[in-house]
């Protein structure tokens, strides 16, 4: 009987000094994730320093009980899907500083003005309207550049003033002479600009036309040079949007349907792709032959390297150029949380460990960060397959998220498709769209927001970074950015998201090294964080 008690006595010793015992920790090395399921960015923990963005690993234990004895049922399986009719808590209004104090009657007193406003739903202009209305309302033509953080209210910048001027209905013949001319680099950018003009007109704001002319329509009919030209003979435009080579056709299809004689303004958006690219160089430069003397052109973008502005002085000769360039340009919103996660695999340069690293790294973000909507973004198509096919494999019925693409690779109508169920204003499952740097140029899903933005390839740009973190904190509102970076790529990450505890320290240069102990950073005080490489035009790995 004694025996009996020693031995139940000793298993009890050991039973407890087994419970006490902490739990192995995950060796997944995750950099400042939050622990919160929803409610991104309120509360979450700020990055203090660039030397502080390594965090202890996650330790598996979290969450559970410390009792010996607790029960935990194991049958219950967790709930993924929301309820039917979910909807999304109401987006917090823009920070005060996002919008200038002047009011709208300081710009025009006209009544006209008033209802484009009205339509718009400015209240108050955002900082660049502010800026470049004046000028843009007046009688000049000198050439302009508008430079702003994406979200910053660009398009109703160049937009409404000259909508202001449309007086009526043109008498054309049969032959489209447009008073504004768009050109966008993709179709995407296109009809999003295209949405905007459509939906100021009326409403006592007055009535014009906007047309839309791209190599990718409703269906394959739509998209054609003759369907195009047919439809703008027809209907005739006061407000023409289009890529470049698609107005370059209709300028020279025959029989004539479109004329560029009594164009007032005519605006190049994403101005730093158009002319960086040889293609649309070539397209550019026939659709400016034909441009008269009196149009105003405005040069647009988020990211405006002095290579760029040069070229652009440098087209008009000696006429003065002015710039408008908001308080966002080069940086990312304020609003945005940035997270660095560390996915180096040591000396291994095996490509399949690398990516299953990252892919490990991507699902504990999806499933740490529980956001609405999620963007991916990979430097290849061949990548965004990759991560598409991985995702659907780990949730094969589709209980956690949904996975969409939206890369060039896919045809105009399957990119819209996939675009569309993306920016559902409300969805029962979370949403994530693997794309590449196409959806991050002008694409608003909308209106709508986007919660989360995961940068799984590093970019090979600088100016890409700020694009791809410009998709979420628009117009003011918060966002996470989480920025897979491993080896080389992490002094230059640590550089970007720079210090966030209140500091306000703005990273000025960092020089792309092999060697960890070579990166060299210089800051300086005042507002968010500028990229300087992107001003002076540079690649991640070009030297002082």
């Amino acid at each position: 009987m004694l025996r009996k008690n020693t031995i139940s006595t000793i298993l009890a010793i050991v039973l407890v000094s087994l419970t006490t015992l902490p739990l192995p920790s995950t060796s997944f090395n995750l950099l400042q994730f939050p622990k919160q399921p929803r409610n991104i960015a309120a509360s979450l923990p700020l990055v203090s320093s660039p030397t502080s963005l390594r965090a202890s690993p996650i330790n598996s234990s979290e969450g559970s009980s410390n009792k010996p004895n607790a029960k935990v049922d194991r049958r219950k399986k967790p709930q993924f899907r929301r309820k039917r009719n979910y909807q999304p808590p109401p987006a917090p209004p823009p920070p005060p500083d996002y919008f200038s104090k002047k009011p709208l009657s300081d710009f025009s007193t006209s009544k006209k003005w008033s209802a484009i406003c009205k339509a718009a739903g400015i209240t108050y202009p955002t900082k660049i309207q502010a800026i470049a209305w004046p000028s843009l309302l007046g009688d000049g033509t000198a050439p302009c550049v508008i430079g702003e953080q994406t979200g910053g209210g660009k398009t109703l910048a160049y937009l409404v003033p000259p909508l202001l001027n449309i007086e009526g209905k043109v008498e054309d013949n049969g032959v489209a002479k447009p008073s504004i001319l768009v050109l966008a680099p993709t179709s995407e950018l296109v009809n999003q600009v295209a949405s905007v003009s459509k939906s100021l007109t009326g409403k006592g704001a007055g009535f014009w036309r906007t047309s839309v002319v791209s190599a990718s329509g409703k269906d394959e009919k739509d998209g054609t040079v003759r369907e195009q030209a047919r439809e703008l003979s027809k209907k005739g435009a006061d407000v023409l949007v289009g890529t470049p080579g698609r107005v370059s056709q209709l300028l020279n299809a025959k029989p004539s349907c479109l004329s560029l004689e009594n164009l007032k303004t005519i605006v190049l958006d994403e101005v730093d792709v158009l002319i960086s690219d040889d293609t649309f160089g070539e397209q550019l430069n026939r659709i400016g032959v034909k441009v008269g003397e009196d149009a105003r052109f405005v040069f647009v973008s988020a990211t405006l390297p002095t290579t760029v502005i040069d070229l652009i002085e440098k087209e008009f000769g000696g006429r003065k150029v002015t710039k408008f360039l908001g308080p966002g340009l080069h940086r990312a919103p304020a609003a945005v949380k940035e997270y660095l996660v560390d996915v180096s695999v040591g000396d291994n340069r095996d490509p399949k460990m690398g990516f299953d690293k990252k892919a490990d790294a991507l699902m504990e973000a999806l499933r740490r960060q529980k956001c609405e909507r999620t963007l991916v973004f990979c430097n290849t198509v061949e990548t965004c397959r990759k991560v598409e096919n991985h995702l659907k494999r780990k949730d094969r019925k589709g209980d956690i998220y949904e996975v969409g693409a939206y890369h060039g690779a896919m045809n105009g109508a399957s990119r819209t498709a996939a675009l569309k169920k993306f920016s559902k204003k409300s969805h029962q499952t979370d949403q994530v769209l693997i794309c590449t740097d196409r959806a991050a140029r002008g694409v608003d899903f909308e209106g709508e927001k986007v919660d989360h933005v995961v940068v799984f390839d590093f970019p090979k740009d600088p100016a890409e970074y700020v694009r791809r973190v410009g998709r979420t904190g628009r117009a003011g509102r918060d966002g996470i950015v989480s920025v897979f970076a491993y080896g080389w790529q992490l002094p230059i990450a640590r550089g970007v998201i720079g210090e966030k505890d209140g500091s306000k320290s703005t990273v000025d240069v960092f020089i792309d090294d092999d060697d960890d102990d070579d990166f060299k950073a210089s800051k300086s005080g005042g507002g968010r964080k500028r990229i300087n490489y992107i001003d002076e035009g540079k690649l991640w790995g070009d030297k002082e």
